[in-house]
């Protein structure tokens, strides 16, 4: 599945299959694109994070976050 990662404000990013990251959280934005990954089940990318966790997340509510502010609210 290709994943758009989008950094916001502070040390978070967020990840989502939105292209355009609109469905990312407004309070945590500005969202500026840094990339895209393909991501698989039962795979880790090399951006250290798991992909296990990013898809289930995004299956769940449509994104994933990560980071100090993002552990404010668990998305996992």
């Amino acid at each position: 599945m290709k994943v758009f990662i989008f950094e916001g404000d502070g040390p978070v990013f967020g990840f989502t299959t939105v292209a355009s990251g609109d469905n990312l959280p407004i309070e945590r934005g500005p969202w500026v694109p840094v990339g895209q990954i393909e991501m698989q089940s039962g795979r880790v990318p090399r951006i250290g994070v798991s992909s296990d966790v990013v898809l289930a997340a995004i299956g769940r509510v449509g994104f994933y976050l990560q980071g100090t502010i993002a552990h404010e609210r668990s998305f996992h």
